[in-house]
């Protein structure tokens, strides 16, 4: 019986030192990640003075106003606004040039 008490302390201070690790383990995870600003700190002005990003233009909305243009006797002149922005066809446009392709085709409608 003897020999089994030593056992069950064995298993006592093993545990203990595992739990001990694990924390200690966990503790410099945690500490790993960066704290996230709450609001009260002086970065929110940084945060704000960021421009805001373009609003999406799909190729439909681009579509959709050059085909009006078009239906309004304004074919060579969206033809020339492609061929200005890299294409002879809308699909061969870049879509990173729909933006303008949009406000230029808007200043044709006004």
């Amino acid at each position: 019986m003897d020999s089994m008490m030593e056992l069950v302390n064995a298993l006592n201070a093993l545990t203990a030192v595992l739990q001990k690790f694990t924390q200690q383990t966990t503790e410099n995870y945690l500490n790993t990640f960066e704290e996230l600003p709450t609001g009260d700190t002086d970065d929110a002005p940084a945060a704000e003075s960021q421009p805001a990003p373009k609003p999406t233009v799909t190729i439909e909305q681009v579509r959709a106003v050059l085909s009006e243009l078009s239906r309004a006797g304004k074919t060579v002149q969206v033809k020339k606004l492609l061929k200005k922005h890299g294409g002879d066809k809308l699909s061969a446009v870049d879509p990173a040039e729909y933006p303008t392709l949009l406000e230029e085709a808007g200043e044709l409608n006004a």
